[in-house]
Formats: structure tokens, sequence, C-alpha cells
């Protein structure tokens, strides 16, 4: 989704939030959904990721997302309304094996991540 030269990035990640800067100490670490945040030169480039693995090596970010949108392709209600439907599944289910519900829940943080990056970029525009 973008490779090119960057001022930073901010990214969400298992330990919390993390901005790579040119230059930054070589990790790796777990890409946790949430806002993904690209800035250039000129702009800024939101994005809402849902998991995957950051890298940092030799002055090169690599993050390899489960899934990414851009703020500006998110739709928001859609978003509202599966994260909702999720939040009643999850709450609904008396019995649920673990597999089906980390499989919910991944899918409730992906949805909430999505509504939270459209809201907060559509009220900045």
């Amino acid at each position: 989704m973008f490779e090119e030269d960057v001022t930073s990035v901010t990214i969400p990640t298992r330990v919390g939030q993390i901005t790579v800067l040119p230059h930054h100490t070589e990790l790796v670490s777990i890409l946790e959904p949430g806002e993904l945040l690209v800035r250039t030169n000129d702009k800024e480039h939101p994005l809402a990721v849902s998991g995957g693995i950051v890298e940092v090596f030799n002055d090169t970010l690599a993050i390899l997302a489960d899934s990414a949108e851009h703020a500006t392709d998110i739709d928001l209600e859609r978003a509202e309304a599966r994260a909702k439907e999720l939040a009643r599944e999850l709450k609904s289910e008396v019995t649920m094996d673990m597999t089906t519900y980390s499989l919910l829940e991944k899918q409730l943080a992906h949805e909430t991540a999505r509504r939270d990056v459209a809201k907060k970029w559509r009220k900045l525009s």
C-alpha cells in the first residue's frame, strides 16, 4: 500500500504505540489492530490495520498487515454496524469455544479500529 521514503510512521503494537523515525534501531514486533499513521514531508496518511508483523532493519520499515485500509476508503456506517453486531454476538453467547471466541474478538478489534480511524479522520478533513 505504501512504498516510498517517509518522515515517520506511528504504529500500534502489542506493547503500545511506537513511532519509527529514520535510523531507528532494529526491531520486530506484533502489529495490533488500530491506526497506523504514515507521515511524508507534506502529508499524513492514516490507515486502519487489523494486525500483523512489524520489522525495522537496515533503516527500512516493513509492515506485513493482515489488512489495511486508508481512512478515506472506510465506510463508517458499515464499520459501526459490524462492530455492534460482533459485540452483541460476543455478549450473547453463554458458551463458546476458545477458537470461536478468539476469532470474534479479533474481528471486533478490527471493526472497532476501522470505525475509530474513519471517525477521527472524517472530523479532521
